[in-house]
This record gives structure tokens, sequence and C-alpha cells, in this order.
């Protein structure tokens, strides 16, 4: 990953989304080559394995590149590339009848195979504490971008969930390697095994495979995760005409928004109702966020949004879903629900949901309404 493929620039939110890319990348690679590090150093408890040695030396050295692996490839792509473009020369040497004859290369070669695995290894020291300080930087940087976004992504979609991971693998990659000395009466485990049939079964192998193997599969849901596109839709201009009423206006057991729906005001003299679920404009940045109506007085309107702010406004600041869709400013939906929002295109509606098209890649997405804001850019 290269920093100019996930810039951070643009709107909090967008900066947000790169910094946690950023997170994810660099930790995802720190747990691989530190699992794969440890492996590599008790490869004989793991495998039962005699004369393990050269599998010893690749899986640490292996482990102890893949773990700084995006800084090394930052320092590659910035000055310390020279490093690894040496001279190629040819040694002649004259005998005293005349004679010339040449090593065709190798001393040069030999002389740059040693300078290259030289700057490796600086590289990879010099990548390993750089890491450590660049993490560092970016949990920072996500505290202070997470202080200022709105609304906040879940936890276990966060740059924070990302960070406890990375810790628990740290924790654990050396005791489940057996690079840890754990207190286990080995004699009582052995039996239970035995008696289950298990008796030549690694624990340590099987409980880390039973540890990591959900981490794994969450990582890969993550990526590969689709766009749903399902549903009967009408049109944007069809939704704008006759919005989507709720089911009513009496209180949810619950989340109030798990099922919540865009309101339709009951008459021109009550058009403010508390239970109507609207957007508003939150004072803090001018964007529209999807809240529901607390409270009516002759001059304010109480809202409260998704994450639980509440806030007095005045009537010019709350819009049901026509006046949204009219207010001239740029929808956002938040992807997958994990609280990064991307503009987008509103395609079709229907009393439910919403889909979408996001204008960077083109995907689609069917979303509740909820998930859905709109934006000055």
């Amino acid at each position: 990953m290269s920093d100019e493929e996930y810039p951070i620039e643009g709107s909090v939110e967008n900066k947000l989304a790169a910094v946690y890319t950023r997170i994810f990348v660099t930790l995802l690679a720190c747990c691989i080559g530190w699992i794969v590090f440890w492996i590599g150093l008790n490869f004989d408890n793991l495998f039962n394995h005699n004369s393990s040695f050269p599998f010893v030396i690749v899986f640490s050295l292996l482990g102890m590149i893949i773990a700084p692996g995006p800084m090394i490839l930052r320092m590659l792509n910035g000055g310390f590339s020279a490093a690894f473009k040496t001279q190629e020369y040819e040694v002649i040497t004259t005998y005293a009848d005349g004679r010339k004859e040449s090593d065709g290369g190798a001393e040069s070669a030999m002389t740059g195979l040693v300078l290259k695995f030289i700057a490796l290894v600086i590289m990879i020291a010099i990548g390993s504490v750089f890491t450590l300080i660049y993490l560092l930087y970016l949990l920072i940087y996500y505290l202070i971008l997470f202080v200022q976004v709105k609304p906040k992504p879940n936890f276990f979609a966060s740059g924070f969930f990302l960070y406890i991971i990375g810790f628990l693998v740290l924790i654990m990659a050396p005791i489940l390697a057996g690079g840890v000395h754990v207190e286990i009466d080995h004699a009582e485990l052995n039996k239970f095994l035995a008696e289950k049939g298990l008796a030549n079964v690694n624990w340590r192998l099987v409980l880390g495979l039973v540890l990591g193997i959900p981490i794994l599969i969450g990582i890969v849901v993550k990526i590969i995760k689709g766009k749903k596109n399902k549903g009967t839709l009408k049109s944007v201009s069809q939704a704008a005409a006759q919005p989507a009423t709720s089911t009513g206006k009496s209180k949810v057991k619950g989340d109030v928004f798990a099922q919540a729906q865009p309101t339709q005001p009951d008459s021109e003299e009550n058009y403010y109702s508390a239970g109507d679920f609207i957007w508003a404009r939150w004072s803090q940045d001018g964007n529209l966020y999807f809240a529901q109506i607390i409270g009516v007085s002759d001059s304010t309107v109480s809202v409260c949004y998704t994450d639980g702010t509440r806030e007095d406004l005045s009537t010019d600041d709350i819009f049901y879903l026509p006046e949204a869709l009219e207010s001239g400013l740029t929808p956002f939906g938040d992807w997958n629900g994990g609280g990064y929002h991307y503009e987008c295109v509103i395609l079709e509606m229907n009393d439910t949901s919403v889909l979408v098209q996001y204008t960077e890649d083109g995907t689609q997405e069917e979303m509740p309404y909820k998930w859905l804001l709109f934006r000055n850019t």
C-alpha cells in the first residue's frame, strides 16, 4: 500500500477512512509477521520436527520482513532504493606473459549481494522501529478525527477494534508458539487428550487455529463483502412526490432507529410531530443527519440523532425526505453500515430502504434510510 493510494485529505470522514485503511494494512502485516516469526523460533515444539534449523532461519527471517513490510515498501519507494543499486564492474588480471583473464563480474556480483543484504538488514531494523512509531501516530491521528466525525463508526468497524486485535495477537502468538512458558499441568492435559483420542494433537497449534481462523474469516469477509441489490423499488421522483410513511408515532422498544423510516408530515397545520423521523442540520458542520423529533415548541424542534446526540434546532433545520432531496446537498451513503460515508447517487427508494450508487467505484448498495446523510461538498 502506497500513501498515494489512500491519501489523507478531504473531509474529516474521508480522512478517517484513509487512516483506518492504513491502520488495517499496517497492523495486518505486523500480526502476520509476528506469528510467522514465533512459528520459526519454535518450529520443533509446534511440529515435532527434529533438525529444523533451516526452517527456523527461513520462518524467522520471513516474519521479520513481513511485519514491517508496508514501511519497507515506503522506504523503497523513497530514497532507500538507491541502496540496492550497485555498480557492476569486471576484474581483469594481466599476467607476466601478457595474458588477460576476467572474473566475469563475480567479485562485483558478490559485493553487490553483500551490500544488498546489509541494506535489507538495516531496512528491517529501521522499518520495525518506524512501524511502531507510525502505528502510534495513526492511533493519535485516528483518535483526533474520531472525536470530530459524526456519526461515529461503530466499534467493530473502528480503528480501535483493530488495535485490540493486534494487541491480542501480540500477546497470544508467543504463548501459542511455546516461546513463553505458561503454567499448565501437562500430565492432566495429556490424560484428558488421551481419553478423547487426541493424544497426538498439538494443543498449541489447535488453540491457535481456533483463535486465528475466525479473525482471518472476519478479515476476508470484510474485504470481499459485496453489495446487496434487492427489493421492488420506486424511482426517486416517485418517492419525493409520495414520501414513505412511518409505521406510527408510538415508542419503539429497544433501538428506536432499528426499523426507522422517513416520516411524511401529518398536515400543514401540524407539520412537525414528536416521533417523526427526519433529517436534521447538525449545528457543528451544517450536514443533514437522520434523526427523530423528540419534542416541538413554538420556536424550536428537539431532535435525537442516531448516535444519541440531542439538539434543539429551528424549523429551518428540519428536513423531511422530499426537502432533503431538494436541499441541494450531496447524498453520502454509509458503506455496509460501518460508519464510513462515501458520496453516492440515489437510484431508487421504497418504504424501508434506498438504493444508492457510489460515485467513486460505481458499486451499488441497498441500505436503510438512517445510513444516508446529506453534505455540502
